[in-house]
């Protein structure tokens, strides 16, 4: 869950453009904020959905991870991690800094050149590329967590099984809603309202605002994993017992 509930990386970045309107960190930064951002589009989507399996599988199996199992996970989430790393580094090359302002202050001793950049990144203008991302960023983890999520419709659920349920699809909406608007071309919802400033971008401040919304739902569903894995301790104490006491009987 800590993955879940990390601030985006490049958070203190973005704040500082944001309050001063302008890029200071040089070009390489440039480039390592937006490889670190791609990263992220793909590791916290596909991180929800392994934690929404995790949750599914402690819920409805009674033995866990086997060996096997536990290792196939390994190689996925290292293959995973490689496939969000070589699809980042292109896209963070890509990004550049742009002159917006150039100026010269002559002195009777010295001269002082302002320049100021900002730091932006070019959109692949290829449809299937961008077709290709959404559905491997957006779509297929958010389908795949649909469809876990409805493997524990049917079951008769406890309290703590309700809280769980609940709280992952706040997590869903907050997420997912927080992040299409960089999936959206910008002709399509570029309106801005009158009481935001010009410098705001929705594309940069939802992400951020999304791990800040996600972190009360996960403490909630923590709560009630941990009241489940209680119960589940109880009750194999309980039928260990039982058992003792029915074979010193026999």
């Amino acid at each position: 869950m800590a993955l879940l509930e990390a601030v985006p990386f490049g958070l203190p970045s973005v704040i500082l453009e944001k309050l001063v309107g302008i890029w200071m960190f040089g070009q390489l930064s440039c480039n390592v904020y937006h490889m670190l951002t791609a990263v992220e589009r793909v590791i916290i989507p596909w991180g929800i959905t392994a934690l929404h399996a995790s949750v599914v599988m402690f819920l409805t199996r009674p033995n866990r991870f086997t060996r096997r199992e536990g290792t196939l996970t390994s190689f996925a989430f290292m293959g995973l991690l490689l496939l969000a790393v070589t699809d980042a580094i292109p896209q963070g090359m890509a990004a550049e800094l742009k002159l917006v302002y150039k100026d010269k202050i002559d002195g009777e001793q010295y001269i002082m050149l302002i320049h100021i950049y900002q730091c932006l990144l070019s959109r692949d203008l290829n449809p299937a590329t961008q077709v290709m991302r959404f559905l491997f960023e957006f779509v297929a983890p958010l389908s795949i967590s649909i469809y876990l999520h409805l493997q524990l419709q049917p079951l008769n659920r406890p309290k703590y099984m309700t809280v769980i349920l609940r709280n992952f699809v706040y997590i869903l909406i907050i997420h997912y809603s927080c992040n299409i608007l960089y999936y959206i071309p910008d002709r399509k919802w570029n309106i801005r309202l009158e009481v935001m400033s010009k410098e705001a971008d929705l594309q940069q401040l939802l992400p951020i605002l999304s791990p800040t919304l996600i972190w009360h739902p996960l403490g909630r569903m923590s709560s009630a994993l941990s009241e489940c894995s209680g119960q589940n301790r109880a009750t194999s104490a309980t039928t260990f017992s039982n058992a003792r006491n029915s074979d010193h009987e026999v």
